[in-house]
């Protein structure tokens, strides 16, 4: 084996023992705290192998299916929260959030990606944003499908506190109940 094969196999092993601590992280369905979990994996990942933030961006997205099921969700979520927090590009972060939104169910994806939407009003400027709206009724619509509708208000209210008036929380809760 030569040296450019060594080096190839490496990388190969490094992101299977990646793509294996993701998938276990994901698999478990009684972990609440998956999120966190997946981006220590991350840090570590990056630190291990000294990859680029770009370069681990890569590889997130070399894994994400073309035809994607619903258990990619969190895959595609955490691609969002790849391109919003590390890269710093919202229209992408935005567009795998909304893959994230339509291929959930509102379980798994709501620990990590709720937080999200709260934090693309902030980067709006507290303007009014009509994508950031629809992304904000889906994960309330989630909720409130899961039979928490508490945590749906909850979330209501918390919005109409930090912001001026981004998601009319009337009109939200009108959004919600027509959808039945």
């Amino acid at each position: 084996m030569d040296e450019t094969t060594e080096i190839f196999q490496d990388t190969l092993d490094e992101e299977k023992h990646f793509v294996q601590q993701l998938a276990r992280v994901y698999d478990d369905a009684t972990n609440k705290h998956w999120d966190n979990e997946v981006i220590i994996i991350i840090k570590n990942y990056v630190t291990l192998y000294k990859k680029t933030k770009e370069e681990t961006l890569q590889l997130l997205l070399n894994l994400f299916p073309s035809t994607p099921t619903k258990k990619d969700a969190i895959h595609a979520s955490l691609i969002g929260f790849w391109y919003q927090y590390i890269i710093v590009t919202q229209d992408n972060a935005f567009k795998y959030y909304k893959i994230a939104a339509d291929l959930g169910d509102g379980f798994g994806i709501t620990q990590l990606t709720i937080k999200q939407v709260y934090w693309f009003q902030k980067a709006a400027e507290k303007q009014f944003n009509p994508a950031v709206d629809e992304l904000a009724r889906l994960y309330i619509k989630s909720r409130y499908v899961n039979g928490d509708l508490h945590h749906a208000l909850k979330l209501i209210l918390l919005n109409k506190r930090n912001s001026v008036d981004t998601w009319r929380p009337p009109f939200v809760l009108y959004q919600i109940f027509s959808y039945f």
